[in-house]
Protein backbone atom coordinates (compact mmCIF):
# COMPACT_ATOMS: atom_id res chain seq x y z
CA UNK A 1 0.00 0.00 0.00
CA UNK A 2 1.41 3.29 -0.90
CA UNK A 3 1.64 6.50 1.15
CA UNK A 4 -1.52 8.01 -0.74
CA UNK A 5 -3.51 4.71 0.45
CA UNK A 6 -2.10 5.29 4.14
CA UNK A 7 -3.60 8.67 4.30
CA UNK A 8 -6.51 8.09 2.63
CA UNK A 9 -6.94 4.73 4.86
CA UNK A 10 -6.25 6.55 8.09
CA UNK A 11 -3.48 3.79 8.67
CA UNK A 12 -0.60 6.57 8.80
CA UNK A 13 2.27 4.69 11.15
CA UNK A 14 4.50 7.61 12.32
CA UNK A 15 7.45 7.19 14.85
CA UNK A 16 5.40 9.72 17.19
CA UNK A 17 4.11 9.74 20.76
CA UNK A 18 0.56 8.51 20.06
CA UNK A 19 -1.33 11.49 18.18
CA UNK A 20 -4.86 12.30 18.47
CA UNK A 21 -7.58 10.05 16.28
CA UNK A 22 -8.24 12.83 14.43
CA UNK A 23 -4.64 13.23 12.80
CA UNK A 24 -5.15 9.53 11.66
CA UNK A 25 -8.35 9.17 10.20
CA UNK A 26 -10.82 10.10 7.57
CA UNK A 27 -13.96 12.36 8.88
CA UNK A 28 -16.20 10.24 11.34
CA UNK A 29 -19.89 10.89 10.39
CA UNK A 30 -20.42 10.40 14.26
CA UNK A 31 -18.24 13.85 14.72
CA UNK A 32 -21.43 15.72 13.33
CA UNK A 33 -19.66 18.03 11.51
CA UNK A 34 -22.31 18.69 8.70
CA UNK A 35 -20.54 19.63 4.99
CA UNK A 36 -21.54 18.59 1.50
CA UNK A 37 -17.92 18.31 0.99
CA UNK A 38 -17.12 15.46 -1.54
CA UNK A 39 -13.90 13.23 0.83
CA UNK A 40 -13.18 10.85 -2.15
CA UNK A 41 -13.09 13.57 -4.93
CA UNK A 42 -9.07 12.77 -5.06
CA UNK A 43 -9.52 8.86 -6.66
CA UNK A 44 -6.55 6.64 -5.55
CA UNK A 45 -7.20 3.78 -7.93
CA UNK A 46 -6.03 3.30 -11.59
CA UNK A 47 -2.90 5.45 -11.40
CA UNK A 48 -0.93 4.65 -14.12
CA UNK A 49 3.07 4.07 -15.05
CA UNK A 50 4.43 7.11 -13.41
CA UNK A 51 8.08 5.98 -14.76
CA UNK A 52 7.52 7.97 -17.70
CA UNK A 53 6.37 11.48 -16.02
CA UNK A 54 8.61 13.42 -15.28
CA UNK A 55 8.49 15.88 -12.61
CA UNK A 56 6.74 18.48 -14.08
CA UNK A 57 3.87 16.57 -15.93
CA UNK A 58 3.21 14.81 -12.45
CA UNK A 59 2.97 18.62 -10.83
CA UNK A 60 0.50 18.68 -13.92
CA UNK A 61 -1.55 16.50 -13.02
CA UNK A 62 -2.06 17.73 -9.33
CA UNK A 63 -2.67 21.16 -10.43
CA UNK A 64 -5.23 19.35 -12.26
CA UNK A 65 -7.25 17.53 -10.20
CA UNK A 66 -6.67 20.58 -7.33
CA UNK A 67 -8.12 23.01 -9.44
CA UNK A 68 -11.00 20.98 -10.55
CA UNK A 69 -11.91 20.56 -7.04
CA UNK A 70 -11.64 24.29 -6.59
CA UNK A 71 -13.93 25.13 -9.80
CA UNK A 72 -16.20 23.03 -7.58
CA UNK A 73 -16.35 25.06 -4.70
CA UNK A 74 -14.68 28.08 -4.48
CA UNK A 75 -17.23 30.13 -6.43
CA UNK A 76 -20.05 29.41 -3.82
CA UNK A 77 -17.73 30.53 -1.22
CA UNK A 78 -17.95 33.98 0.97
CA UNK A 79 -16.61 35.34 3.97
CA UNK A 80 -18.59 35.70 7.12
CA UNK A 81 -20.13 39.14 7.42
CA UNK A 82 -21.10 41.75 9.91
CA UNK A 83 -24.43 41.66 8.93
CA UNK A 84 -24.75 38.01 9.08
CA UNK A 85 -25.77 38.38 12.90
CA UNK A 86 -29.19 40.14 14.65
CA UNK A 87 -26.38 41.77 17.17
CA UNK A 88 -29.30 43.19 18.91
CA UNK A 89 -29.80 39.49 20.25
CA UNK A 90 -26.35 39.56 21.87
CA UNK A 91 -26.73 37.93 25.73
CA UNK A 92 -22.80 38.38 26.39
CA UNK A 93 -23.75 38.20 30.36
CA UNK A 94 -24.32 34.37 29.86
CA UNK A 95 -20.34 34.43 28.71
CA UNK A 96 -19.09 32.31 31.63
CA UNK A 97 -15.04 33.21 32.41
CA UNK A 98 -13.87 29.87 30.59
CA UNK A 99 -15.82 30.71 27.52
CA UNK A 100 -14.62 34.24 27.65
CA UNK A 101 -11.30 33.45 27.86
CA UNK A 102 -11.45 31.24 24.97
CA UNK A 103 -13.22 33.56 23.24
CA UNK A 104 -10.30 36.00 23.67
CA UNK A 105 -7.76 33.10 23.07
CA UNK A 106 -9.38 32.53 19.51
CA UNK A 107 -9.71 36.29 19.04
CA UNK A 108 -5.77 36.52 19.05
CA UNK A 109 -4.94 33.40 16.92
CA UNK A 110 -7.39 34.82 13.95
CA UNK A 111 -6.15 37.99 14.37
CA UNK A 112 -3.00 37.42 11.85
CA UNK A 113 -4.02 36.22 8.62
CA UNK A 114 -1.85 37.90 6.70
CA UNK A 115 1.45 36.11 7.95
CA UNK A 116 0.18 32.81 7.77
CA UNK A 117 -1.36 33.64 4.31
CA UNK A 118 1.87 35.01 3.04
CA UNK A 119 3.52 31.84 3.80
CA UNK A 120 1.48 29.57 2.33
CA UNK A 121 1.90 32.21 -0.96
CA UNK A 122 5.13 31.20 -0.71
CA UNK A 123 4.92 27.48 -0.25
CA UNK A 124 2.83 27.79 -3.38
CA UNK A 125 5.53 29.03 -5.13
CA UNK A 126 8.13 27.29 -3.99
CA UNK A 127 5.85 24.32 -5.04
CA UNK A 128 5.95 25.31 -8.18
CA UNK A 129 1.42 24.99 -8.13
CA UNK A 130 -1.10 26.85 -8.61
CA UNK A 131 -3.90 25.18 -6.29
CA UNK A 132 -2.01 26.21 -3.02
CA UNK A 133 -1.66 29.89 -4.09
CA UNK A 134 -5.47 30.18 -5.32
CA UNK A 135 -6.72 28.42 -2.59
CA UNK A 136 -4.53 30.96 -0.13
CA UNK A 137 -6.30 33.84 -1.89
CA UNK A 138 -10.13 32.56 0.18
CA UNK A 139 -8.54 31.42 2.54
CA UNK A 140 -6.87 34.52 3.86
CA UNK A 141 -10.41 36.26 2.99
CA UNK A 142 -12.21 34.45 5.31
CA UNK A 143 -9.70 34.12 8.07
CA UNK A 144 -9.13 37.78 8.08
CA UNK A 145 -13.35 38.07 8.82
CA UNK A 146 -12.49 35.72 11.65
CA UNK A 147 -10.58 37.94 13.52
CA UNK A 148 -13.31 41.08 12.37
CA UNK A 149 -16.06 39.34 13.88
CA UNK A 150 -14.69 38.02 17.37
CA UNK A 151 -13.52 41.66 17.66
CA UNK A 152 -16.73 43.03 16.92
CA UNK A 153 -18.32 40.23 19.32
CA UNK A 154 -16.18 42.13 22.62
CA UNK A 155 -16.76 45.41 21.45
CA UNK A 156 -20.43 45.14 20.95
CA UNK A 157 -20.75 43.19 24.75
CA UNK A 158 -19.02 46.09 26.61
CA UNK A 159 -16.41 43.22 28.15
CA UNK A 160 -13.45 45.13 26.99
CA UNK A 161 -12.75 48.40 25.77
CA UNK A 162 -11.88 49.00 21.89
CA UNK A 163 -8.79 50.47 22.30
CA UNK A 164 -7.41 47.06 25.02
CA UNK A 165 -8.54 44.82 22.26
CA UNK A 166 -6.70 46.59 19.51
CA UNK A 167 -3.70 46.50 21.45
CA UNK A 168 -3.95 42.87 22.21
CA UNK A 169 -4.58 42.41 18.18
CA UNK A 170 -1.23 44.79 17.35
CA UNK A 171 0.32 42.64 19.84
CA UNK A 172 -0.08 39.58 18.51
CA UNK A 173 0.78 41.17 14.62
CA UNK A 174 4.07 42.15 16.00
CA UNK A 175 4.89 38.80 17.76
CA UNK A 176 4.88 37.84 13.81
CA UNK A 177 4.18 34.18 12.35
CA UNK A 178 7.07 32.14 11.27
CA UNK A 179 5.52 28.37 11.28
CA UNK A 180 5.57 27.73 7.93
CA UNK A 181 8.49 29.69 6.40
CA UNK A 182 10.30 27.72 3.74
CA UNK A 183 7.49 25.06 3.19
CA UNK A 184 6.61 23.68 -0.01
CA UNK A 185 3.30 23.15 -0.97
CA UNK A 186 3.25 19.68 0.64
CA UNK A 187 4.53 20.57 3.48
CA UNK A 188 2.10 23.41 3.71
CA UNK A 189 -0.93 20.84 3.38
CA UNK A 190 0.66 18.74 5.59
CA UNK A 191 0.84 21.41 8.20
CA UNK A 192 -2.67 23.11 7.34
CA UNK A 193 -4.57 19.95 7.65
CA UNK A 194 -3.82 18.78 11.27
CA UNK A 195 -4.02 22.55 12.05
CA UNK A 196 -7.44 22.94 10.67
CA UNK A 197 -9.13 19.96 12.12
CA UNK A 198 -7.49 20.93 15.73
CA UNK A 199 -8.78 24.47 15.24
CA UNK A 200 -12.09 23.13 13.86
CA UNK A 201 -12.61 20.97 17.09
CA UNK A 202 -11.84 23.75 19.68
CA UNK A 203 -14.86 25.71 18.23
CA UNK A 204 -17.15 22.69 18.24
CA UNK A 205 -15.90 21.91 21.82
CA UNK A 206 -16.60 25.71 22.41
CA UNK A 207 -19.85 25.48 20.95
CA UNK A 208 -21.13 22.22 23.11
CA UNK A 209 -19.88 24.56 26.48
CA UNK A 210 -21.87 26.91 25.65
CA UNK A 211 -25.11 25.13 24.80
CA UNK A 212 -24.24 23.10 28.37
CA UNK A 213 -24.64 26.22 30.18
CA UNK A 214 -27.48 26.24 33.07
CA UNK A 215 -27.86 29.81 32.84
CA UNK A 216 -27.96 29.86 29.02
CA UNK A 217 -26.15 31.08 26.16
CA UNK A 218 -25.10 34.34 23.70
CA UNK A 219 -27.03 33.16 20.59
CA UNK A 220 -24.60 35.57 18.42
CA UNK A 221 -21.83 34.33 19.70
CA UNK A 222 -22.71 30.63 18.91
CA UNK A 223 -23.80 31.65 15.37
CA UNK A 224 -20.46 32.77 15.09
CA UNK A 225 -18.65 29.87 16.60
CA UNK A 226 -20.43 27.44 14.71
CA UNK A 227 -20.07 29.23 10.85
CA UNK A 228 -16.48 29.86 11.63
CA UNK A 229 -16.19 25.94 12.80
CA UNK A 230 -17.65 25.63 9.33
CA UNK A 231 -15.23 27.35 7.55
CA UNK A 232 -12.32 25.62 9.03
CA UNK A 233 -13.93 22.24 8.04
CA UNK A 234 -13.34 23.30 4.13
CA UNK A 235 -10.18 24.36 4.75
CA UNK A 236 -8.84 21.04 6.48
CA UNK A 237 -10.74 19.58 3.54
CA UNK A 238 -8.60 21.33 0.85
CA UNK A 239 -5.35 20.64 2.55
CA UNK A 240 -6.27 17.38 2.79
CA UNK A 241 -7.27 16.86 -0.98
CA UNK A 242 -4.03 18.39 -1.67
CA UNK A 243 -2.23 15.55 0.52
CA UNK A 244 -3.92 13.30 -1.43
CA UNK A 245 -3.35 14.13 -4.72
CA UNK A 246 0.42 14.77 -4.28
CA UNK A 247 1.00 11.40 -2.85
CA UNK A 248 -0.86 10.05 -5.93
CA UNK A 249 1.94 11.01 -8.23
CA UNK A 250 5.07 11.74 -5.83
CA UNK A 251 4.48 8.97 -2.76
CA UNK A 252 8.07 9.41 -2.43
CA UNK A 253 7.42 12.57 -0.58
CA UNK A 254 5.44 10.87 2.08
CA UNK A 255 8.16 10.47 5.11
CA UNK A 256 10.63 13.39 3.46
CA UNK A 257 7.49 16.39 3.55
CA UNK A 258 4.22 14.43 5.64
CA UNK A 259 6.17 12.86 8.66
CA UNK A 260 8.83 15.83 9.34
CA UNK A 261 6.07 18.59 8.81
CA UNK A 262 3.97 16.40 11.62
CA UNK A 263 6.54 15.55 13.46
CA UNK A 264 7.60 19.40 13.87
CA UNK A 265 3.73 20.29 14.26
CA UNK A 266 3.20 23.27 16.70
CA UNK A 267 -0.44 25.15 16.77
CA UNK A 268 -0.55 28.85 15.92
CA UNK A 269 -1.66 29.52 19.24
CA UNK A 270 1.53 28.72 20.68
CA UNK A 271 3.27 32.13 19.10
CA UNK A 272 0.69 34.08 18.73
CA UNK A 273 -0.71 33.85 21.67
CA UNK A 274 1.54 32.05 24.37
CA UNK A 275 -0.05 32.92 27.41
CA UNK A 276 -3.18 30.78 26.71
Amino acid sequence: MGAAERLEHGMMRLPLPPLPNLLRRKPNPEDHITDDLDWNAIDLRGVEDLRSKSIEEKRALVDTAMNGLLDRYLPRRRPISFDDYDWNQMRPEKVDPVLRKSTWFVNSVESNAQDAGANIASASRKGKVTWLGRFEEKWEEEEIMHGQIFREWFIKSDLVSQQEIDAQIQAVRDRGFRIGEGFNELEAASYGWPQETTGMYFYKSMINYAKQSENGYDPVLVKILTDVMSQENFHRYVYFMGMKATLKYFPQRFGKDVVHTLVNFQMPGHVKYPFF
